[in-house]
């Protein structure tokens, strides 16, 4: 289960963050994992359970655990946390829960009714002067996607998602006002991932990656050779290494592709030698087997064939 935490008071009031099971660090520390500059205490513990179980606890708190879509109250700030796919109240109904909190009825008595109307307009000039603090309070709740007031903390938050996808190649960099994600990802599915994750902040936010399975199949569609093996190394590196027909042919495709390749694509290792026509593995075939540089190839006519490959480099 996928929870959010959602600031509701001070500068970061409107941010949310999708939490998923595990422990987080929140405070104002820079390495906090979810950093709040304006975080007043020592840096609070977040633990998610997988069946949606939160608490929180600090040096200075003991393990206590959150109630669904009930705000709590830490010195001047105030958090909530629910299942990120409920149906949330508005940020001002859930503030009303802290400044209005639901009282036992009871009936008026004839004999206090003078000490109850005293009650009722001391309880109007407060709920008058909570209304003019809502505004201070939040800066951001009108907007369903309200970013963080600050730059540095918004950064802070698209990393956090990054590092929850686990993409461990893709960077993030400040450009302007907007917040640019760049670097490589291993799939298109990483790819549609991240930018779920990070459609909240689609005004703020430009995501920008490489998908290295679509680099990979750009080589091996350009190459059109089954004897050359493509592979990523990570770190934007790439190698191509194998026996071609006509290798002279195989690396100057590479080089013409090279620069369509983009800044990303920081490396290609070539290894192609040319292969000895003597050695080449028919073009037709049932079944074959690469182990070592030895090439096994047995033909529709039931012929086998054995085959030593030109050693490849190692990566």
């Amino acid at each position: 289960m996928t929870m959010q935490l959602r600031v509701l008071t001070g500068i970061h009031a409107g941010a949310r963050l999708d939490l998923r099971p595990g422990s987080y660090t929140l405070g104002a520390d820079p390495q906090a994992e979810i950093r709040i500059e304006d975080w007043p205490d020592c840096s609070l513990i977040i633990e998610v359970d997988a069946d949606g179980q939160v608490r929180y606890r600090s040096d200075a708190l003991p393990t206590t655990a959150f109630v669904a879509l009930h705000p709590v109250r830490f010195g001047p700030l105030v958090l909530c946390i629910g299942d990120a796919a409920a149906d949330w109240p508005d940020d001002v109904a859930l503030l009303e829960q802290l400044l209005s909190p639901a009282a036992t009825p009871e009936a008026p008595s004839p004999r206090r009714s003078r000490r109850n109307a005293l009650r009722a307009v001391v309880g109007a000039m407060l709920a008058l002067a909570a209304a003019a603090l809502l505004p201070s309070l939040l800066p951001a709740f009108l907007s369903d996607a309200a970013p963080p007031r600050s730059q540095d903390n918004q950064l802070n938050q698209v990393r956090f998602v990054l590092k929850q996808l686990g993409l461990r190649e893709a960077r993030v960099e400040q450009v302007g006002s907007r917040v640019r994600v760049e670097g490589l990802v291993t799939s298109s599915a990483d790819a549609a991932r991240l930018r779920a994750q990070l459609h909240r902040y689609q005004h703020a936010v430009t995501v920008d990656v490489v998908v290295v399975d679509e680099v990979l199949a750009t080589l091996r569609d350009t190459l059109a050779d089954r004897d050359l093996s493509v592979r990523y190394d990570g770190q934007g590196v790439f190698s191509i290494a194998g026996s071609s027909d006509n290798a002279e042919r195989a690396i100057r495709r590479i080089a013409d592709l090279r620069s369509d390749l983009g800044p990303e694509i920081r490396k290609l290792h070539v290894d192609i030698a040319q292969q000895d026509p003597s050695v080449k593995p028919p073009a037709n075939y049932d079944a074959a087997l690469l182990v070592e540089g030895l090439n096994y190839v047995e033909t529709p006519d039931g012929t086998k064939h054995l085959t030593s490959l030109p050693q490849q480099a190692a990566p």
